[in-house]
């Protein structure tokens, strides 16, 4: 009986295998280590620890240098091409994957949407897919996006890295318990990743637990001293409860390791939000100036418009309105050295946008249109990211605010602030305000002055932060 037994449960183990398997996007190798270090490798990419990802996924090549999926799921599209060439070679499902990491990257919204459609009808209880099309989704479609992560975790609920996603998806609607309680259940599964304790202290943040968000940065900064955002977020927090010493202590912390050269840098972005915050402008635009001098910027025509960019927002709202003019107008001379059109218009359409804004903030109406009309140029001449959308929606916001049509503006924006993106919530803030409605400008200058980037995000702290203390008194 014991044997007969056996034999059944053997029997229905094996055929929910076989289900489960068909159920997801084959895996074509015809090495068994090449598949088995790919799947620890998907691992790692979908809790976001991509260096972990690539080193296992690497080694997978080595097995099989014809693993399309393996080239796929490389950081930074650097496999991309190798998996395009590959892509007849390997079933339909990892063909449309591949697609649909392509037009992700390409930023190509709808044949994003197309190949997500096909390959959910296809495989829709796979529950790797579902988080992907969540991920992918999440820039261009919250709701989608919340749907697929959902599904993800119907199909398991024991698959850890949707609890992730869908918690910051849900923080901007305002679903702050639910939001929590799904970053509690990630850090149960991992209880001893830095990521997971990353997420769940960036939420507590958030929502204005800030002795406790401390608590958990510092116990990212113990399981890896060298997860360099944990040192900005701490610094971040302790900016916002008014103690500088702590926050350059951890700041010095950041400079003084031995990061790679791109995340040290958050730290000299960092010194120029103390400075700025501080109320010492110019040491802001003089930091600025240096780090555009910097061999992790200098030989980077992208990083050194962007910093520009940058230092000319520092001179706008820190009232020199010269400065801005003269630093946004020579960002314009340097897109020349940019090579990829795509960021020419990126950039060029931002300019524009920043001087539109400029103008109108001191009553140079003509300019601000002239440069209105050019960024409109741009904008409707190509494909634009969520990031460009949010930078021409705050432009429109900040020009109907100007001409006193407050509900135009409110429209521009009100989509937009709901991403993560700080300006678009800092516009809306200054509608609502201008237009009386002081309750919903409160709300706005909060998720303003709460609002952190990894770079430079110190632009609207002051402002808000003075203002929301004349609303609440």
């Amino acid at each position: 009986m014991l044997g007969a037994w056996y034999l059944v449960i053997f029997f229905v183990v094996f055929m929910s295998a076989c289900n489960s398997g068909r159920h997801q996007i084959p895996i074509t190798t015809n090495s068994d280590e090449a598949r088995q270090l790919f799947v620890e490798g998907r691992y790692w990419f979908e809790n976001a620890l991509l260096d972990r990802a690539d080193s296992l996924l690497e080694i997978a090549l080595q097995f099989d240098p014809d693993f399309a999926l393996a080239y796929l799921f490389l950081s930074a599209q650097n496999g991309l091409p190798k998996a395009k060439e590959l892509a007849s070679t390997v079933s339909e499902g990892e063909a449309l994957l591949i697609e649909l990491f392509e037009a992700f990257y390409q930023e190509d919204s709808a044949r994003h949407r197309r190949a997500n459609d096909n390959l959910i009808q296809l495989f829709p209880k796979d529950k790797h897919l579902r988080y992907l099309v969540g991920l992918g989704l999440s820039g261009w479609d919250s709701s989608q996006s919340i749907y697929h992560l959902r599904k993800a975790i119907d199909i398991d609920p024991n698959f850890a890295p949707p609890y992730n996603l869908l918690a910051f998806k849900l923080y901007p609607l305002g679903l702050y318990d639910e939001a929590l309680e799904c970053l509690e259940k990630y850090l149960d599964f991992h209880p001893n990743s830095g990521n997971a304790n990353d997420s769940f202290a960036e939420m507590l943040m958030r929502t204005g637990d800030l002795q406790r968000a401390i608590v958990h940065y510092r116990r990212v900064v113990d399981i890896d001293p060298y997860f360099s955002f944990a040192y900005v977020k701490i610094a971040w927090i302790y900016l916002q409860l008014g103690d500088l010493n702590q926050a350059r202590f951890w700041i010095e912390q950041l400079a003084n390791n031995n990061f790679r050269q791109n995340e040290v840098s958050y730290a000299r972005s960092m010194w120029a939000n103390i400075a700025f915050i501080q109320g010492n402008t110019d040491r802001a635009i003089e930091m600025m100036d240096q780090y555009n001098h910097h061999p992790s910027v200098a030989n980077d025509p992208e990083g050194v418009v962007r910093n520009t960019l940058y230092k000319g927002w520092y001179a706008f709202m820190g009232d020199r309105p010269d400065k801005a003019i003269e630093t946004f107008t020579h960002g314009f001379e340097l897109l020349k050295n940019i090579s990829d059109i795509e960021s020419q218009e990126s950039y060029g359409l931002r300019l524009h946008c920043s001087l539109s804004l400029l103008y109108g903030k001191e009553s140079e109406i003509k300019k601000s249109e002239e440069h209105l009309n050019q960024a409109k140029q741009i904008y409707r001449s190509r494909q634009n990211s969520p990031g460009d959308q949010d930078f021409f929606n705050c432009c429109q916001a900040g020009n109907a605010i100007q001409k006193g049509d407050y509900s135009s503006a409110i429209n521009f924006v009100k989509v937009s602030a709901t991403r993560t993106s700080i300006m678009p919530k800092y516009y809306l803030a200054l509608a609502y305000d201008s237009s009386g409605q002081y309750d919903q400008a409160i709300e706005y200058y909060t998720l303003t002055y709460q609002s952190f980037s990894t770079t430079f995000t110190g632009f609207f702290f002051n402002t808000c932060k003075n203002r929301l203390d004349e609303l609440k008194n």
